[in-house]
């Protein structure tokens, strides 16, 4: 199974714009925190990065039972391609967060200091969309 050269190419370019902003959050801010959030945003890029080389699937499972506190799930044999959807979801959230520590910075400094960030969640969609336009795999006509 094959998946998307160029949504992988576009995923690790958005891991390496949050770990610009990490640098500019360590070394222009002094701010640990905002450089934590980007290291982590970089880390979940990466493994954007190998969803989208792979193309691999996801199982979808339902609970057919319980016993006491735990769930019994079975393989239902359908297969989900989550990549799509992780770039889109993940691309929201970084822009997100980004407007969250742009709003601690005043003025117009919070938005050309988290730039980097933002630009890698609109990388990160447009990976989603990539992907979605040119996987060729297995149930590749099902919707995402």
């Amino acid at each position: 199974m094959a998946g998307s050269m160029k949504s992988a190419l576009l995923f690790l370019i958005g891991a390496i714009l949050c770990i610009v902003q990490l640098i500019i959050s360590i070394v222009g801010f002094d701010d640990g925190i905002a450089a934590m959030a980007s290291g982590v945003f970089a880390f979940v890029n990466i493994i954007g990065f190998f969803f989208a080389r792979s193309g691999s699937m996801m199982a979808v499972f339902r609970t057919v039972g319980s016993y006491g506190d735990v769930e019994i799930r079975e393989d239902t044999g359908q297969r989900i391609q989550g990549t799509p959807c992780f770039g889109f979801c993940f691309g929201i959230m970084t822009i997100f967060v980004g407007l969250l520590f742009a709003g601690q910075l005043e003025g117009s400094m919070g938005i050309i200091a988290t730039l980097p960030a933002m630009i890698a969640g609109v990388v990160s969609i447009l990976a989603g969309i990539v992907f979605a336009l040119e996987y060729k795999g297995p149930y590749s006509r099902q919707v995402y």
